[in-house]
């Protein structure tokens, strides 16, 4: 899954389901969208978008998955 600049992600608001499932994640006080994998420490969070690095969240810093990203859209300027 790609998301292009300006679109609107669409979140199935869940816990972690699925390894490797594109989540919104929310962590220090910052939301990412990335795909998460569980580790026995916490969060990693690889990025869809090579630009960006990778993270890893542990779980001592209460880390939250929002739920699944199912979908996107750019919206229409009128």
């Amino acid at each position: 899954m790609t998301l292009p600049h300006g679109s609107i992600a669409l979140i199935k608001e869940n816990d972690f389901d699925y390894a490797g499932a594109v989540y919104a994640v929310v962590w220090n006080g910052k939301t990412y969208i990335k795909k998460v994998y569980r580790e026995e420490d916490g969060l990693r969070l690889v990025s869809i978008n090579k630009k960006y690095k990778d993270l890893f969240a542990p779980f001592d810093d209460e880390p939250r998955v929002i739920g699944m990203v199912v979908g996107h859209f750019i919206p229409i300027v009128r």
